[in-house]
């Protein structure tokens, strides 16, 4: 994560998923109907920087099928 301290990225990502497995938190989303499925920040990361990288000249094919 460009400009973010790596040790401050770790912490939040250590934080996201002790939250993804809080009994008390999967309790109110159970309750909630809401379906958690979590991902791991680093393998989140990677999805993004795969995107971004979709070349241009692909960008500009596939745009007519979002219509």
């Amino acid at each position: 994560m460009p400009g973010v301290p790596a040790d401050r990225v770790a912490a939040l990502r250590k934080a996201f998923m002790a939250t993804m497995s809080d009994p008390e938190f999967l309790k109110d989303t159970g309750n909630a109907k809401i379906e958690i499925d979590p991902v791991p920040g680093a393998a989140m990361q990677k999805v993004v920087a795969d995107v971004l990288s979709t070349p241009a000249a692909l960008v500009e094919r596939a745009k007519p099928l979002n219509q």
